[in-house]
């Protein structure tokens, strides 16, 4: 995910190239998405339904370093 040509390197790069390739479209795109991101989290904000959603990710990150911490010290090598 974090290498070289990895998952994220790929996504930037592809909305980057968006960017540059097609920056009258883009541009507007990339508001919109942020300006109705903030209105949703803003909305779950007020209704408190975001207590789980936080509590997940974490959860999923620390069991995700935990299999390759324990992969890395069984093996070796990841």
């Amino acid at each position: 995910m974090f290498r070289d040509d990895g998952w994220l390197e790929m996504a930037f790069g592809n909305i980057f190239e968006l960017h540059v390739q097609y920056p009258l479209i883009a541009i507007p795109v990339t508001f919109a998405a942020i300006i109705l991101i903030r209105m949703w989290r803003e909305n779950r904000l007020a209704h408190g339904r975001l207590k789980q959603l936080p509590n997940i990710f974490i959860y999923t990150l620390m069991a995700t370093g935990v299999y390759f911490i324990g992969y890395f010290w069984i093996n070796g090598r990841l």
